[in-house]
């Protein structure tokens, strides 16, 4: 099966950066009335408790229902090499290279505007493809 275009991965992160912002409010209120200026080594635990947090959303629905909300919305699904849902070890190393690799001015994403075959730097690396349903 053909990866989808830049465009519409684009807009699948759009919808599910919505959706993230919400579960990561949630999840950050039992912080609220912790001082994070005052105690610096919280800052380190904080950020790992929202990366963890981040990383359960997305591993949990790659492998599950094999497609975020966004990906539902645009019709599309994550799928090894051989097009079978992936598992959590694959899911796992596709989110940390999704997150390494767009930490820096979206170079995993850009990628795939000059990739022949649409694919992402963490599709590559990770073997799996972003397809149609």
């Amino acid at each position: 099966m053909k990866n989808i275009a830049f465009p519409r991965r684009l807009m699948i992160t759009v919808y599910d950066l919505i959706i993230l912002l919400g579960i990561i409010f949630i999840f950050s209120l039992p912080f609220a009335d912790i001082k994070i200026n005052e105690n610096t080594s919280f800052i380190f635990l904080f950020q790992l408790y929202m990366y963890i947090v981040i990383k359960i959303f997305y591993v949990y629905l790659w492998t599950n229902g094999r497609s975020t909300i966004g990906m539902k919305a645009w019709k599309t699904k994550v799928v090894n090499i051989y097009n079978d849902p992936i598992n959590y070890k694959t899911a796992i190393i596709r989110f940390n290279i999704a997150f390494v690799t767009n930490i820096f001015f979206c170079i995993g994403i850009l990628y795939s505007v000059y990739d022949k075959e649409n694919r992402t730097i963490y599709d590559i690396i990770s073997k799996t493809n972003l397809v149609k349903i």
